[in-house]
């Protein structure tokens, strides 16, 4: 497999506000499996006056661009939830032999591939990986960062801190109706500070200028509605809240950023494995898992996930013909139901009209059956109309249950054609963003690319097969815990190896998981325990082992 580098594929998107970065173009990203982010700007203006926000080019949005023109909302996703379903991109990863695309300025084989590139990862969207998008109640963030003045003896002896709710500095901004959830101050390079803050203080500080949640399709957080000035304003007084001086300047070129962290992308699978092909489409018209790359001759880029892993394929086919039974099962019940109440709605209707000609009949009077009918069979109708949009609901269910199994059926077909296979495992925020107040990111970014590391050791001992087993389980392990006391390791006996980082007891607890039915999708069976895992469980070593 191939990658090249070079040409004209955009931009770098900004990532913490500063106004260049390192150019270049995502398709390097196989050959620079992490993207390079540039930092710097200037310290920072030394005028007495507050700065306005056009001087300072603050860029209030860029810390974290909205992405949500790539989510997609489908039936039987939940409500909360949205999916993020790229297509394998042809032009992004090429055979051995294939011809370098126009601009392109090297060639680079690989056998195995990291994507570090985070959240906005283009690699991650141009190999097709798919992820489950989670939505939380609204959240949003604000940033400041100032210069530290080396001058002022208060600032240099300030220790950073993090506050909940209760603190101190949320109470006293309150006070001024400013409501925050938390705090965090940071003394490094700058005075950094973070905190959750409420959409109304944001409206009544004038920072938005609309509330926009119920407008069709108008972010909240964009650009026509926040006033980058107002924001400048907030900024200074919670500033002067946590203890810096009035007269601290803000930081060029990142002073103060909002951002809304309401989602977390998550990959639905940790790891997307590549093939070749002879045969078939080679520019990916047929789109879909199995879609296939630009190759040499009539050889064509494939790609597929739990269909490289021979038991992770047939849990996944149980898992899928599950889901379809018991949605055509939900759809028929309803069905039968909407046939019961339809013939008690006929039957009601002849009674009421039988009713009304005979007491028309004893009243020497025509009597308004069309009145007693309606009577007679409003509740019956009610139920119908309840029953009927469950029907709908539940026929969508359905429908994208069919899908995921044609999905799957070509993915099966794609890993059965493919030869030459390359794994590739998306790391860090690339596999999981984080959601900002559990404060995880970086723990499970690092825990994530060691387990990583140690699935390609797994492969370079045990295989293909056996690698993703592997790292399927450790992903299920490390998104499946609260990183709470007592389920990680002390850091001083950390290897790639999940066994020296994660507690036996979250170990034994995902292997019950695997066995119990009532985990869903976590319901896989033992097959899918790596086997010294299993083997260790069954001996009572698993739990028993020396921490």
């Amino acid at each position: 497999m191939s990658a090249f580098s070079g040409g004209g594929a955009g931009e770098v998107p900004l990532l913490d506000g500063a106004p260049q970065r390192a150019s270049g173009t995502r398709n390097a990203a196989f050959s620079r499996a992490a993207a390079l982010f540039g930092g710097g700007g200037e310290a920072g203006r030394a005028e007495d006056d507050e700065p306005i926000a056009a001087d300072l080019e603050i860029g209030s949005l860029d810390f974290k661009p909205d992405k949500s023109a790539d989510y997609q909302k489908g039936a039987g996703q939940g409500r909360l939830n949205y999916m993020q379903t790229p297509s394998l991109d042809s032009s992004f990863v090429l055979t051995d032999g294939s011809d370098p695309p126009e601009g392109a300025t090297s060639m680079l084989p690989f056998s195995c591939l990291f994507i570090a590139e985070g959240e906005w990862s283009g690699s991650s969207t141009k190999l097709g990986v798919w992820k489950a998008i989670d939505r939380f109640s609204l959240a949003i963030g604000l940033v400041i960062n100032m210069i530290i003045d080396p001058t002022d003896e208060a600032s240099k002896k300030k220790e950073s801190f993090h506050e909940s709710s209760l603190g101190p500095v949320v109470s006293s901004l309150a006070a001024e109706s400013i409501q925050v959830e938390n705090v965090e101050y940071l003394r490094g390079e700058t005075h950094y500070i973070a905190v959750t803050v409420k959409k109304i203080s944001l409206l009544q500080r004038g920072v938005l200028l609309q509330d926009r949640s119920a407008l069709n399709g108008a972010p909240l957080l964009g650009r026509a509605n926040v006033d980058d000035q107002a924001l400048l304003s907030l900024a200074r007084v919670v500033a002067t809240h946590v203890g810096l001086p009035e007269t601290t300047q803000f930081a060029q070129p990142h002073p103060a950023k909002l951002f809304d962290f309401s989602t977390r992308a998550r990959c639905l699978v940790p790891f997307k494995v590549l093939g070749v092909a002879r045969g078939g489409s080679s520019n990916g018209d047929d789109g879909g898992s199995g879609g296939g790359g630009g190759g040499g001759g009539d050889e064509r880029v494939v790609d597929f996930e739990l269909a490289a892993q021979p038991f992770l394929a047939s849990a996944e086919s149980v898992q899928l013909s599950r889901s379809s039974e018991e949605a055509n099962r939900e759809v028929q019940v309803l069905v039968e139901e909407l046939s019961k109440l339809d013939a008690e709605i006929e039957q009601a209707t002849a009674k009421a009209q039988q009713a009304a000609i005979e007491l028309g009949s004893a009243a020497g009077k025509e009597v308004d059956s069309e009145a007693a009918v309606a009577a007679a069979t409003s509740v019956g109708k009610q139920r119908r109309a309840e029953v009927q949009k469950k029907l709908v609901e539940k026929e969508k269910v359905a429908a994208i249950a069919q899908q995921a199994d044609r999905r799957w059926k070509e993915s099966q077909a794609a890993a059965m054609d493919a030869n030459r296979r390359v794994a590739v495992f998306p790391i860090g925020d690339s596999l999981l963003e984080p959601f900002w107040p559990q404060g995880l990111g970086s723990n499970r970014g690092f825990h994530s690319a060691l387990d990583a590391c140690f699935a390609v050791r797994v492969m370079k001992n045990e295989g293909l097969a056996a690698s993703l087993l592997d790292r399927a389980f450790s992903y299920d392990v490390m998104i499946n815990q609260p990183f709470a006391p007592g389920t990680i390791e002390p850091g001083s006996g950390w290897r790639s190896d999940y066994l020296s980082r994660y507690a036996p007891s979250v170990l034994s607890s995902m292997v019950l998981m695997y066995d119990n039915p009532n985990a869903r999708r976590l319901y896989k069976g033992r097959g899918a325990v790596p086997p010294r895992i299993s083997k260790m469980k069954e001996a009572g070593t698993l739990a028993g082992r020396k921490r």
